[in-house]
């Protein structure tokens, strides 16, 4: 369905994407579309998920879904020339790479 949307629609469904994707990150079936959104959305819906997770990149990283929405975050970031952006997020997991390797 994302990819048949005109932008005004996209960016509608983007926003109420952002009022719930804590609770999206968290399901076993949300984050898939919250990661498929992370793909296909416009460069302003990452920039909006990564300010929503500059407060829980590191419980983010740790999630067993939410680690996959970061993961597609990167990877798409990286397509769009926006890894400046996330690179606060980025430097936070770094600087826990130890404890967040740790079970």
């Amino acid at each position: 369905a994302l990819q048949t949307l005109s932008g005004p629609a996209q960016m509608q469904l983007a926003e109420e994407l952002l009022e719930s994707l804590e609770e999206c990150i968290d399901s076993p079936h949300g984050n898939h579309v919250i990661q498929l959104s992370v793909e296909r959305l416009p460069a302003d819906f990452l920039s909006c998920v990564i300010v929503a997770l500059e407060e829980k990149v590191l419980t983010t990283a740790t999630h067993n879904f939410g680690c996959r929405v970061l993961q597609r975050l990167v990877e798409s970031c990286r397509r769009e020339s926006m890894l400046d952006q996330l690179e606060p997020l980025l430097e936070q997991v770094i600087n826990e790479a130890v404890r967040l390797s740790q079970d």
